[in-house]
């Protein structure tokens, strides 16, 4: 009976991580498929400058603003990363004093 629940619960366990991750994955697809669009947009912008441009500067302008453009998506990506980072910290020093205090107890 013991071996029964024992293997319900894992089964149980197994069954609620995958579930979790199933859901991350979900949400970072979301993300990753977000970010594609992102530079997908930021390319056709550039492109239908380029066929605009008369000459050169023209087509350097349209380089320099794609540029500026790109840099600002790159911060952004690095911004959200760092704040998931820190997010994670957060959530791992919670669990490490949730263990501390049932540790003591």
């Amino acid at each position: 009976m013991k071996k029964l629940i024992a293997t319900l619960m894992a089964t149980l366990l197994v069954s609620g991580a995958y579930a979790q991750d199933a859901v991350k994955f979900a949400e970072h697809k979301k993300m990753v498929l977000a970010e594609m669009e992102k530079a997908i947009s930021l390319i056709q912008t550039e492109k239908s400058c380029v066929e605009s441009a008369a000459d050169h500067a023209a087509i350097q302008k349209c380089r320099e603003s794609a540029k500026s453009e790109r840099e600002k998506l790159h911060s952004e990506r690095k911004q959200l990363r760092a704040q998931k980072i820190d997010e994670q910290m957060k959530k791992l020093q919670e669990e490490k004093t949730k263990l501390e205090t049932e540790k003591k107890n």
